[in-house]
């Protein structure tokens, strides 16, 4: 069991502004092209301060919004919700029928203690696309580890218990759980440097399998788009 480091405790933090900043054009660019004017339902699980789950909103898609640590949106909008509850705990409310044509998990991933199962049941609710961009491992295997955080940072575990997966284990999984296409999107976004007090994202690496999840003090990711079917991006 490993012990995560220290990171800025608010979602208001430079390095997490550029981040979603960019997150957001990024996924802009990405509806816009795969579905134009077309109207899409869409579920952003862990959508931290909304910021993201906003911008798509204004876009005309129906979002909803989970944060268990949410705190009021600012957009008043009619295919715009919020609901302040961890993913496991709505779906396990929401009742059978529930579905959206879009899952977006934005840094969410690495904070949970079961991915595979929470996978798996977002996998379920998906009927086209599932965005994942997560911390990744620096192995080329089907690999994942498992390590505490602290509970108190915001955007960290609610229960203190998180995971870095290998890219090759989110493919596994997510071929397993019917999403046989991926795109890795990850060189669309430029790195952002540490600034001292938390660590920056690395978009842009190769693998040197050292098994860690950082190198020069920058966080290992991925931005990926997992598909039921080939999509043109």
């Amino acid at each position: 069991m490993f012990t995560s480091s220290p990171a800025a405790n608010d979602f208001a933090h430079p390095i997490w502004v550029k981040s979603n900043t960019q997150r957001t054009k990024l996924l802009i660019k990405v509806l816009n092209q795969l579905y134009g004017s077309s109207s899409k339902s869409i579920l952003d699980v862990g959508a931290g301060d909304f910021s993201i789950a906003e911008a798509i909103c204004k876009l005309g898609h129906n979002v909803l919004a989970l944060e268990p640590r949410a705190k009021e949106a600012n957009l008043p909008a009619s295919n715009f919700r919020t609901y302040k509850s961890d993913v496991d705990s709505y779906l396990s409310n929401a009742g059978e029928n529930i579905r959206f044509d879009i899952v977006m998990m934005l840094g969410l991933l690495y904070h949970l203690e079961r991915p595979q199962e929470t996978l798996r049941r977002v996998s379920a609710i998906s009927d086209s696309v599932v965005i994942i961009d997560s911390v990744v491992l620096d192995h080329d295997g089907d690999a994942i580890v498992y390590l505490e955080e602290d509970r108190e940072i915001a955007g960290h575990s609610v229960n203190g218990l998180g995971c870095r997966p290998s890219f090759k284990w989110l493919i596994n999984k997510m071929r397993a759980n019917g999403f046989e296409y991926y795109y890795d999107l990850s060189g669309h976004l430029k790195d952002i440097r540490s600034d001292g007090l938390s660590t920056g994202h690395l978009y842009n690496w190769k693998c040197e399998r050292t098994c860690g999840w950082r190198r020069n003090e920058m966080q290992l990711r991925k931005f990926i788009v997992f598909s039921r079917a080939q999509i043109n991006i």
